[in-house]
């Protein structure tokens, strides 16, 4: 079976489980602030949590799971829970069955040795999902290298927040608490690497909210009568329609290229494109949906906001278009100007 068959396999089960437990209309009604149960066993059953970790389907063949469950909006922490697995495999962890997240912002974090183990003060923010993982992974910068391990919720205080699409961001507090299975790693890219692959996700997350919200506005302007006839026959909203297609291919793309890049040598810069790249598509595309949808795309009952606010949230975690623009431009500086060029035409 080729990549392709793969990946177009997986997308169509991804699709039919959704079709079954979600919708863009079941998304608008949670206001738990919860792990929606029913949806996420449905997923583990399928097989679906955790592709591209093992032998299996890759990344890029898997990359359908995050792109489709962004574009109904479905509350659910597969990128983290990817990420914490992908972490524990790295540093030889074994991490118990269900939901689990990773600090990836340790700044508010402190280790120090304590015996044969690592011990945790302070607190992280805005971590996702916290209050509904099995697993909080940590990766902490001490000494030379990192100090990793992992948090039971049972272990830390956690204060439940939110982002602004109402997903689950808490603070763990961490009051001298022993880190389970807690060692060190040494070298310094292993907190960009952590970073860089979760801003790739969470671009591939955009690139399927956005895709959500162009066939919303689509939709609406074939439907929607203005002045004996529908909004889509009108010029105007033809170009704004064709522009917002044009920033959800861009947001593909980019997304696509930096899964396929990640273990290359070039793969973090990669992840640092995808990211700057989906945050603008973000930034443009959620304007002209909600400009094709007039008001309506603006009040509460409508659903087009969960996708836009989840936009509008996602790009500014795992850092931001500047952060990863400002870091990028960094790097290819050091590189030289001979070297541009080479780089700008392998990646278009």
């Amino acid at each position: 079976m080729t990549d392709m068959e793969t990946k177009r396999l997986l997308d169509e089960a991804v699709m039919r489980l959704l079709s079954r437990h979600w919708s863009l209309e079941a998304a608008k009604a949670w206001q738990e602030e919860t792990l929606p149960q029913p949806l996420w066993h449905a997923f583990v059953d399928a097989g679906l949590v955790g592709l591209g970790l093992d032998e299996g389907p890759s990344l890029a063949e898997s990359m359908g799971v995050y792109r489709l469950t962004a574009g109904v909006a479905a509350p659910l922490p597969l990128v983290e829970t990817f990420l914490a697995r992908n972490m524990a495999a790295k540093a030889g962890l074994e991490l118990p069955d269900g939901p689990a997240t990773v600090v990836w912002q340790a700044n508010g974090l402190a280790v120090d040795k304590v015996g044969d183990g690592l011990q945790v003060t302070g607190q992280a923010e805005r971590v996702p999902w916290a209050r509904s993982a099995v697993a909080i992974v940590l990766c902490v910068p001490h000494g030379d290298g990192y100090a990793t391990g992992f948090l039971d919720g049972s272990d830390v205080e956690i204060q439940p927040g939110r982002n602004l699409a109402g997903e689950p961001r808490d603070t763990v507090r961490c009051a001298g608490v022993m880190l389970r299975q807690g060692k060190t790693l040494r070298g310094r890219q292993l907190e960009l690497w952590l970073s860089a692959k979760g801003a790739c996700l969470r671009a591939a997350q955009m690139a399927g909210a956005l895709e959500g919200a162009l066939t919303m506005a689509v939709r609406y302007s074939g439907e929607r009568v203005q002045f004996g006839r529908t909004l889509n026959r009108f010029q105007a909203i033809q170009q704004m329609l064709a522009v917002l297609a044009g920033e959800v291919a861009a947001a593909n793309a980019a997304a696509d290229a930096g899964v396929d890049a990640l273990q290359g040598e070039d793969g973090l810069l990669a992840c640092a494109i995808a990211k700057v790249r989906c945050g603008e598509a973000a930034s443009k595309g959620a304007a002209i949906a909600h400009q094709v949808h007039g008001a309506m795309g603006f009040t509460r009952e409508y659903p087009l906001h969960v996708l836009t606010r989840r936009l509008w949230s996602w790009r500014d975690e795992y850092g931001n278009e500047r952060f990863w623009a400002r870091w990028l431009g960094e790097r290819l500086q050091q590189r030289g100007a001979a070297a541009l060029w080479p780089f700008v035409s392998g990646f278009s």
